[in-house]
């Protein structure tokens, strides 16, 4: 099974949320043969109650996912806490209701947590080598909590091939699984990075006892460079036409 821990439905978050845009990304995310697509909208993106009600609407629920015709869609969202990292909290899509309603602005990844405390999300360390936003900034005793770590298309487009031995080396270093976020805000990007796993998940829980199992296999699309700067000029067009 592929799976792209790392999506978003809008494309910034500084624009309205729009439907089309969110049923393209699952029609590519289907195209690219996933079986799993993590839905990680930012917290602070306009509407961002709205993307979740679009999904209720859009797609039935079944077996601790969204079905969408053959793709299953986990519910998430994507935290900047105040240390500079990103987040990505997975889960049920009321437990992730009701995270992104107690999420305070400034909250630090201490608060993260607390927030969550009785919601049993699967969470991962986005881009966590990106400068600015590095792992190093969280407080090493808050490690263990988190499921995996993000190797993530953007970074892969700016760094080159070695930010995968690097995250390879970090995955290591923290006893952290390595799980692939394409990032994408624009269809043209998804796919661009996915992991293989051993077997089939219906769940976020079943994802984390199955990478604790077996290390996903990690797939990065050739022309990733071609697919990231595709998106980024397709999302530069819409905000500078502010639609």
């Amino acid at each position: 099974m592929l799976i792209d821990i790392h999506v978003h439905t809008s494309l910034s978050r500084s624009l309205p949320f729009s439907q089309a845009d969110m049923l393209a990304q699952v029609a590519r995310a289907r195209q690219q043969g996933l079986g799993v697509c993590a839905l990680t909208d930012h917290s602070d993106a306009a509407d961002i109650l709205a993307i979740h009600d679009a999904l209720d609407a859009s797609f039935p629920w079944r077996q601790h996912a969204y079905d969408a015709d053959g793709v299953r869609l986990f519910p998430g969202v994507e935290v900047d806490v105040a240390e500079g990292v990103h987040l990505l909290a997975i889960g049920g899509r009321e437990a992730i209701r009701r995270f992104i309603m107690r999420l305070v602005p400034g909250i630090d990844a201490a608060g993260y947590f607390a927030a969550q405390a009785d919601l049993a999300l699967f969470n991962v360390i986005a881009h966590p080598l990106r400068p600015g936003h590095e792992l190093t900034r969280l407080q090493p005793a808050l490690l263990p909590r988190f499921d995996a770590l993000d190797l993530n298309a953007k970074d892969l487009w700016r760094a080159g091939p070695e930010h995968h031995a690097a995250m390879l080396s970090l995955s290591a270093r923290h006893g952290l699984p390595l799980l692939a976020g394409s990032d994408a805000h624009h269809p043209d990007q998804l796919g661009a990075v996915r992991a293989e796993l051993a077997q089939p998940v219906t769940s976020p829980a079943e994802l984390r006892d199955s990478i604790r199992h077996a290390p996903p296999r990690l797939h990065i699309h050739p022309e990733l460079r071609a697919m990231v700067a595709a998106a980024r000029e397709a999302k530069a067009r819409r905000r500078a036409a502010g639609c």
